[in-house]
């Protein structure tokens, strides 16, 4: 372990020899210095632990000196000599940051209780150090401490929200699989409705027909006859397409007119959108059969018209309703398009991304599944084809459809 070394400041040569000489005794390294020009000098060039300054000098005072050290060395540690009767200087040294000091005696009797003093400066100054490093550890650990409650604050609120959507994604799920449970039966239900009604349809149909042909009444009489027989026609025309569309598919692809498949489809909701006024524009191109499942299109196309529908009968309906359904080949002549463009309020953007999830609805509750644009896309995809949407908040909103003319194989 090397010694504590020691810079001396004394211009008195005699007491600087006693002093080394006591110090070395207690195994210091002493240097010395006659006065604060020589001394600030070693000081620069050289490292020590303790400086012990004389309080009057001939160039200039201890407290000078300690001054001129702290600007080479922010935390030198100086103990300051001083004679008899200085004791109030020795106090102002004190509180310019010197660490202790000791009063000269005549017969140098104060030499004996120096390496003391020394002692206890260093030691002082040790625990300071150790004060200083354990309080700014001490605020590390706090800083660290309060990031990590941070986090930890963070990581529960993050757990609490995903908790909350878990639980409400899981309400919304079971609500949907309630829901669609309900439209199974009623696809069931509306099935055996239409077996019931057929047979009394075709016994009006025939009957009308025999009245018609047999009866010789008034022009008057006759109209309400026929009116009654085309009405019962068209009744037994949309019972067989209910009943055909109520039926599970079983995956036939064949090759049929897009037009007329779209049009079979209109016939189930024309009542409820004429009697909501909305007004439906066709146009229909010409284009070739394309191959696919019917009845799982005539699916997908229901669910667009439903769904424009219900945009135009919101809680706030636009002061335009109209339904526009057409269709036209792409650009390539490859593909097919059909597009059905509704006047309504739009969709918000941000909702544009989720539209096509399973159980994603931004419908009132009970309006809505949230399954039929994630079933259309998924039945649009297996056909080979794409579905896609653009939509302005204010102007209304289009689904177009492109359809491959060769289908599924």
């Amino acid at each position: 372990m090397n010694p504590t070394r020691i810079l001396l400041f004394e211009d008195d040569p005699g007491m600087a020899l006693l002093t080394k000489e006591a110090l070395e005794k207690s195994h210091y390294a002493v240097d010395t210095a006659p006065d604060g020009t020589q001394g600030l000098k070693l000081f620069s060039k050289n490292s020590y632990d303790v400086v012990l300054l004389d309080l009057e000098m001939p160039d200039m005072t201890g407290l000078e000196v300690f001054r001129l050290l702290q600007g080479l060395s922010p935390k030198v540690l100086g103990i300051m000599v001083t004679g008899s009767g200085d004791e109030h200087s020795a106090v102002e040294a004190l509180k310019s940051g010197v660490a202790d000091y000791i009063v000269k005696a005549p017969d140098s009797a104060h030499l004996a209780t120096l390496p003391t003093v020394i002692e206890r400066a260093l030691e002082h100054e040790a625990l300071k150090d150790e004060q200083q490093r354990l309080q700014e550890q001490l605020k590390e650990h706090a800083i660290t401490l309060e990031q990590k409650i941070v986090e930890r604050t963070k990581e529960i609120e993050r757990s609490r929200n995903t908790l909350e959507a878990t639980l409400e994604e899981t309400h919304r799920l079971e609500t949907s699989l309630v829901q669609a449970e309900k439209l199974s039966g009623i696809g069931q239900l509306a099935a055996g409705i239409a077996h019931e009604l057929n047979s009394p349809l075709t016994g009006v149909i025939g009957l009308s027909r025999v009245l018609i042909k047999r009866t010789k009444g008034t022009k008057k009489f006759n109209r309400l006859l026929k009116d009654i027989h085309e009405a019962a026609v068209h009744a037994a025309k949309v019972v067989t397409e209910l009943s055909a569309f109520a039926r599970p598919s079983e995956g036939k692809v064949e090759s049929f007119d897009l037009r007329n498949c779209i049009e079979r489809t209109l016939r189930f909701i024309q009542y409820q959108l004429n009697r909501k006024g909305t007004k439906v524009t066709k146009r229909f191109s010409r284009l070739p059969q394309i191959r696919g499942d019917r009845r799982q299109l005539q699916q997908v196309f229901l669910n667009m018209i439903t769904n424009a529908r219900d945009a135009l009968n919101s809680t706030t309906p636009p002061t335009r309703k109209e339904l526009i359904i057409g269709t036209r080949p792409s650009e390539n002549k490859e593909s097919v398009e059909v597009f059905f463009e509704d006047s309504g309020h739009g969709i918000q953007k941000e909702h544009l991304q989720q539209i096509f999830d399973p159980f994603f609805t931004t419908k009132e509750p009970g309006k809505g599944t949230g399954l039929g644009l994630s079933i259309s896309y998924t039945i649009v995809k297996n056909h080979g084809g794409t579905i896609e949407v653009d939509s302005e908040v204010g102007k209304g909103t289009t689904f177009t459809i492109r359809l491959p003319i060769e289908g599924v194989q």
